[in-house]
């Protein structure tokens, strides 16, 4: 027989579950509508909350005190999730497609309104800014270089002007080498370097670190981490600029488009820059996102031909920037090629090295000699008001050790000479011969000058006066003595015994040999 009263208890209970379940649920359903409420209440600024506050809390059915207190909590929890990636901007591009050539411009205006740039610079610096955008379509990506002469040329101004213009950027006044791959590593921002005079130049860790991101396939360091220090490969390829007072270590110069600031004029008329001006250029900042976005694959493909200027560097720092221009019209292409040549300088002048080559080559031109005594061409080298070389290193004059050592990367080193009747240490133009060529612009040769006579060889490659001369007086075709007479009666003529090193014959062995210390080449040789 079917009991009914146990059967309507179950239905009974299992209702009751049922009603349970679903209290349950609208409660678990509120709680979740209450905390997102909650979670978009704390993303607004504490005008518009303080406008929403009383409304909201009469929805969610609880105080303004306990509203208080809840979106606080949770601007908290916000505040620590986001107090690493606070520091990197995420750009969000703009939804219409942009016209490179009026974005270019729009950048060019900003510069005149807030700062003085020096003639190029107002080409190079937008494409730059530009670039940090999408410098991962290149394989090279050049830093920017300010320096100035001296403290208030600007250069602080610009470094603004490019944080608030530039992708993701960061901008220190210091930053140790570890923070550089490190920063670079997590968040590939464009690493803005001030006042870089107080800690670059004496860093070689850092400057190397800086140099190693010029180029995508090498932009990496190799640090130990852990409690086991393993290995890890960090990436240093992200877009950089470095502003200091005085050059730029060589290097890093190198590396870079230079912009040389200079302090401004009376009549030259700037406005300040406001203080919420990063916002004032988020419009920017999307259109150069977005350009980037459209155009990463053209810039990917697009191969151009730079024009030769003699530095195969500075061709390779102005390629980014000029296949920017050429995609964005023929007009910015030739102001590109004309910003290249006008802030490269036309050449490796500025390089310390073949800045000594170059002087060294006109000094023997202008003395008319194939060969010089070190001491002697120091004195030239020192004279030269407009060169390094007279405050070479704190303010003293550079030492014929240190040409030396300039002169050691190219193989050249000092030699026993004789020279007008005297031995001493120095240097034949034949050695810098093929330095000359390989690392100074072709447009000029020592052979071409005419003041220098050329040696006349004989079959043997031995020179003589005549052979009556004995082998001290056939070391080369200037005279030994002071007398014209000796110069102007004796020819050379072919010396059947001499070979090359004839140079020397009869004279002591000064240049040392086996057993030689660097110690006694040092005092010797320089």
């Amino acid at each position: 027989m079917i009991n009914f009263a146990a059967q309507q208890q179950e239905i009974d209970r299992g209702r009751e579950f049922l009603d349970s379940m679903c209290e349950e649920e609208q409660s678990r359903c509120g709680n979740y509508e209450a905390n997102n409420r909650i979670t978009t209440l704390a993303l607004l600024s504490p005008v518009e909350y303080d406008q929403a506050r009383e409304g909201e809390a009469k929805k969610l059915n609880i105080r303004v005190g306990t509203l208080d207190k809840e979106v606080e909590a949770a601007r908290k929890v916000n505040n620590q999730e986001n107090s690493t990636d606070s520091i990197i901007e995420d750009v969000r591009p703009c939804s219409d497609k942009v016209d490179g050539e009026q974005l270019l411009i729009e950048i060019q205006d900003t510069f005149k309104k807030y700062s003085i740039i020096p003639s190029g610079a107002d080409i190079a610096l937008p494409l730059w800014i530009l670039g940090t955008y999408c410098f991962n379509s290149f394989r090279i990506f050049p830093m920017v270089g300010l320096s100035s002469p001296e403290k208030r040329c600007g250069k602080s101004t610009v470094m603004s002007l490019l944080k608030a213009l530039s992708n993701r950027a960061i901008l220190a006044s210091n930053i140790s080498p570890a923070a550089i791959y490190r920063v670079t590593e997590s968040w590939q921002p464009t690493l803005l370097i001030d006042e870089a005079d107080t800690y670059l130049k004496d860093n070689d860790e850092l400057k190397g670190i800086i140099n190693s991101g010029h180029s995508k396939d090498t932009a990496y360091v190799i640090r130990c981490e852990g409690e086991n220090s393993e290995p890890k490969q960090f990436s240093t390829w992200t877009p950089k600029a470095i502003a200091m007072i005085g050059e730029l270590p060589d290097t890093n110069r190198d590396r870079s488009i230079v912009v040389t600031m200079r302090r401004r004029m009376p009549g030259e008329k700037v406005d300040k820059l406001p203080i919420d001006f990063d916002k004032y250029c988020v419009s920017i900042r999307g259109k150069c996102l977005r350009w980037a976005m459209d155009n990463n694959l053209r810039l990917s493909n697009t191969n151009i031909k730079i024009p030769d200027i003699g530095n195969d560097r500075a061709t390779d720092n102005w390629t980014p920037l000029i296949t920017m221009a050429e995609i964005i019209g023929a007009e910015w292409t030739d102001k590109a090629i004309e910003s290249m040549k006008h802030l490269s300088g036309g050449g490796d002048d500025d390089n310390i090295g073949a800045m000594i080559l170059i002087d060294i080559k006109s000094i023997f031109e202008e003395k008319g000699t194939d060969r010089i005594f070190s001491e002697d061409l120091l004195v030239e080298l020192i004279e030269r008001e407009d060169r390094p070389w007279c405050e070479w290193r704190r303010g003293n004059p550079m030492s014929k050790t240190s040409l030396s050592r300039l002169l050691k990367p190219y193989k050249i080193r000092p030699q026993t000479i004789r020279y007008r009747s005297e031995v001493k240490k120095g240097y034949r133009l034949g050695d810098f011969q093929d330095v000359f060529s390989r690392y100074l612009p072709p447009e000029t040769s020592i052979l071409d000058d005419p003041s220098v006579t050329p040696l006349q060889a004989s079959d043997d490659a031995g020179f003589g006066r005549d052979q009556n001369v004995t082998s001290d007086q056939h070391v080369t075709d200037q005279t030994v003595t002071d007398k014209p007479s000796v110069t102007d009666g004796n020819t050379l003529k072919a010396n059947a015994g001499a070979g090359c090193n004839g140079v020397t014959d009869g004279i002591p062995d000064l240049s040392g040999g086996e057993g030689h210390t660097n110690n006694d080449y040092e005092e010797t040789v320089l």
